[in-house]
Parts: C-alpha cells; sequence; structure tokens
C-alpha cells in the first residue's frame, strides 16, 4: 500500500510539471546513465571443491535524474533508478548474496535467485537550498551509505532533508 501512495504522488507530480509552471529547466539539467557491471565471485577456503563456491553475473543500471521543473519559489523533480542482473553461470549451490537468497525457512526453495530486478523512484522538492527527497534515496553519511560494491546498489526507502542554506554546514 505505501508504495502504491507513492507512485500515485509521483505520477501526480509528473503531471502537473507536464501541465503547468516552468519546466524548462526539468528536460534540460536531466542526466541519464547507463551502467553495466560484470561481476565474478570466487570462494576457495580449501582443496575441496564442495566448499568452493561462487557466481559470474551481468547487471544493468539506468540512473535517470530530473532537473527541477520552477513553481514559483518551489522547485520539483523526479528521480529513477532501476536495476537488473542475471547471474551467467549454473553454480548455486550457495548463497554468495551477489543475487538474492530466498533462505529455506518458510517460503523460500533455499536457492540463489537467477534473476533479479528492481525500480525505485524519488520525488524531490526544492526550496531555496532546501531539499527533501522521498522515495528510494542514494545517502552518503558517516552514518549511513549506499553499497556501489554489490552488483545492484542497496538503496534505502525513505525520507531525506538536507539543507545548505546555513554557510559550512550540510
Amino acid at each position: 500500500m505505501r508504495r502504491q501512495t507513492l507512485w500515485i504522488a509521483m505520477a501526480c507530480a509528473i503531471a502537473t510539471i507536464g501541465a503547468t509552471g516552468t519546466y524548462a529547466g526539468f528536460v534540460e539539467d536531466s542526466q541519464v546513465q547507463l551502467k553495466f557491471k560484470n561481476f565474478y565471485l570466487d570462494r576457495q577456503y580449501d582443496d575441496t571443491p564442495a566448499k568452493n563456491w561462487g557466481s559470474w553475473s551481468q547487471a544493468a543500471t539506468l540512473d535517470a535524474k530530473s532537473g527541477y521543473a520552477e513553481f514559483g519559489a518551489l522547485q520539483l523533480g523526479v528521480d529513477v533508478l532501476a536495476q537488473y542482473a542475471v547471474r551467467l553461470d549454473g553454480r548455486d549451490r550457495n548463497a554468495d548474496w551477489v543475487l538474492p537468497y530466498s533462505g529455506i525457512s518458510g517460503t523460500g526453495t533455499g536457492k540463489q535467485e537467477r534473476q533479479f530486478g528492481k525500480i525505485g523512484a524519488t520525488l524531490k522538492a526544492k526550496i531555496s537550498q532546501t531539499e527533501l527527497r522521498i522515495g528510494e534515496i542514494l545517502p552518503v553519511t558517516p552514518v549511513i551509505h549506499f553499497d556501489p560494491s554489490r552488483q545492484l546498489l542497496t538503496t534505502y526507502n525513505g525520507v531525506w532533508l538536507e539543507s545548505k542554506d546555513i554557510k559550512n554546514t550540510k
């Protein structure tokens, strides 16, 4: 239910941006990146083949960041992050956590996923140097940091408020 409400809010924001306001910056300041990552992980603990495991996978990430459409002092934008990965080899005896693993307990099959995809969106609003982001965020702080070393980025869902209005603070 929560994701449905988020998507409805973002769809309304996009419709509003397209219908009114000055949205030249929304398109002109947009950035789109398509990234590919080939990931090979090999665990060799000793000469026993049963203990050695790993995986090979390929991923594609589409990162689209809009500029801001101006509505007086308020500026609105939308970011979309789509990720997809597929395993290229057949070794799925052990969980290597490169792709999601469904454990044996409950409804899990106890196997590594063969392919996995996820999509997230962020609605961003800005007044002066204060920005509010709602949705999928990629935080970089001393306490919380997204993980770019995995095949798919570790992201967070939530609300992020950042203000640079006070000099030398963030």
